[in-house]
Formats: C-alpha cells, sequence, structure tokens
C-alpha cells in the first residue's frame, strides 16, 4: 500500500496526568503515516486524488489544540479517529505522539507512543433510515442527512435513492418519502441515537405517536454487527427485515448490506415479501 507521510507537526496541547499538565500548554510532535493508493494521484496530478497534507494536520491541531487527555495513548487515538473521518482515500494510518516536555526523570527527545490501525479498527459502519411525510419531504430527508454529516464524530458514506411508500400502521395521513444512508462513526451507540433524536427535534419533530405523521424519522438501523437491546436501543432494528421502505433504500448501498452481512438478492427478495411493498415506489431521487 502507498503511504502519505506527515513529520513532526508541532502543536501544543494540555493533556497528562497532573492538574499542572492540564492547564499549563505544553509542546507535542505528531507523525501521521497514511495508507491509500495513489495510483490515480500519479497518473492524474490532482489534489483530488490524494491525502491532503493539510487536512491531516488540521485534523492533529484540532485535537491536540482543542481537547485534553490524561494519556498520549487516547489522544493518539483520537487524532486517528479525526483523521480516517476527513478522508475517506484512508486504509490506515499509523501515527506518533511524542510529549516533548515530558518528565520521566531523565533527559530525552521525545515521550510517546506509536499507534498503528487500520480503518475499521477505528470507525464503526451504521445504517440510519430516513421519512418524512410533513412538509417538502425529499428536501427534509437530503437535511437530515446533512445534518448528520455535521454531527462530530460521524461521516456520512453513502446514501439510498428516495422511495415514496403508503404510510404504515395509519392510514389517516399522507405517503412518505423514505430513504438511508451509511455512515462512519466513532460514537458508540447511544451516543449516535442521541445524535439523532437531535437532529429530529431540530427539524420540528414532536410526538405524534408510534405510526404518527412526522417532518423527519432519523432510526438507526444496524450499528456494525453489533447486536444489543438497552436502554431503549435494539440493534439490529426489529422491524427492519419486514418493511420495504427500508430494506429497498438499503438494496442502493453496498456498505449497508455489507454491515447487515446480506447480498443484494437477499435484500429484495425480502423487501418484496414485505407487506407493505405493493405501496412502494421508486422516485429515481436519490438524498
Amino acid at each position: 500500500m502507498d503511504k502519505v507521510a506527515v513529520r513532526g507537526i508541532k502543536v501544543m496541547g494540555r493533556h497528562g496526568v497532573s492538574a499542572m499538565e492540564r492547564e499549563a500548554p505544553q509542546p507535542f510532535t505528531v507523525d501521521v503515516e497514511a495508507d491509500a493508493d495513489l495510483a490515480e494521484a500519479c497518473v492524474g496530478d490532482s489534489l483530488d486524488s490524494t491525502v491532503d497534507y493539510s487536512r491531516v494536520c488540521g485534523a492533529v491541531r484540532r485535537v491536540v489544540c482543542g481537547e485534553s487527555h490524561a494519556l498520549v495513548e487516547r489522544l493518539a487515538l483520537r487524532i486517528m479517529q479525526e483523521t480516517f473521518l476527513g478522508d475517506a482515500r484512508i486504509a490506515g494510518l499509523k501515527v506518533s505522539v511524542y510529549k516533548d516536555g515530558a518528565d520521566v526523570g531523565v533527559a530525552h527527545g521525545g515521550a510517546g507512543v506509536i499507534l498503528s490501525r487500520v480503518r475499521r479498527e477505528v470507525l464503526e459502519t451504521a445504517v440510519l433510515a430516513l421519512g418524512s411525510n410533513l412538509g417538502d419531504r425529499v428536501v427534509r430527508i437530503r437535511e437530515a442527512a446533512s445534518l448528520l454529516g455535521g454531527v462530530p464524530g460521524i461521516r456520512v458514506a453513502s446514501v439510498s435513492g428516495i422511495y415514496e411508500t403508503e404510510p404504515v400502521g395509519r392510514a389517516d395521513q399522507g405517503p412518505f418519502m423514505n430513504g438511508a444512508v451509511t455512515v462512519e462513526t466513532y460514537l458508540d451507540p447511544h451516543a449516535l441515537l442521541s445524535a439523532a433524536k437531535g437532529i429530529e427535534r431540530s427539524m420540528g419533530r414532536v410526538d405524534t405517536g408510534v405510526w404518527g405523521p412526522r417532518p423527519i424519522d432519523v432510526d438507526i438501523i444496524a450499528y456494525g454487527r453489533l447486536r444489543m437491546e438497552a436502554d431503549g436501543l435494539r440493534l439490529p432494528h426489529r422491524e427492519y427485515g419486514r418493511r420495504a421502505f427500508v430494506l429497498m433504500p438499503i438494496a442502493d448501498m453496498p456498505e449497508a448490506m455489507a454491515v447487515l452481512g446480506l447480498d443484494r438478492g437477499t435484500v429484495i427478495a425480502m423487501a418484496e415479501a414485505a407487506p407493505d411493498y405493493g405501496g412502494l415506489r421508486r422516485t429515481g431521487m436519490a438524498i
């Protein structure tokens, strides 16, 4: 694998075990090596086809200067998380963090840690379903996807087509527009749920009952291969396998099918067997 290296990034930060280290900025030196396929950049000679050094340095600066951690191990992991989220091309990272003034009792040139991780060891892939049947439904779905991508710790990796569907559970309301996205995230499942519900509230969602009309619905369908049921969150979502308005958008995204461990033929067959499949219509639009 090709590599992009940025060495000797000098930044000031408040990191350490003691209160004094958390109060007074100290010098840190960071090296970053990113594994990426650079074949297109070699031929095309375009910045858009390679890892941008300035974005790597920006991620390092944001974390080291903007956060405070007891251990440089945690600091190095946070640098990895932000660097991976900043560029989908990066397949692996080696991050070295040296605390130049660390007091270890002897003279030294910098004490620190070196972490090496591939992308899937640092970020999880989650699938979220989006729906709306109030207002400009397509605009609302696209806005929700955009807001998800603006949450710290989340990168929207892929989006589905948009499908119009008849309401499920209550017929006395207008049809829905539905879609789905996959995201890469370092947020845990409950933090991701909190972000989703925050977006719903910010877009005017109020409680109208389980099947009631809504300006936006943001549901976590799956979080990697995690299986859990706790504190109001069940993963994978208990009903996704019986809902064509969830399954058809999932079939648009290879990343989503990989998370669920299903191939496209299986997902389509599940959708066609779902009770709501007859009321589903492709719009030809994408999120």
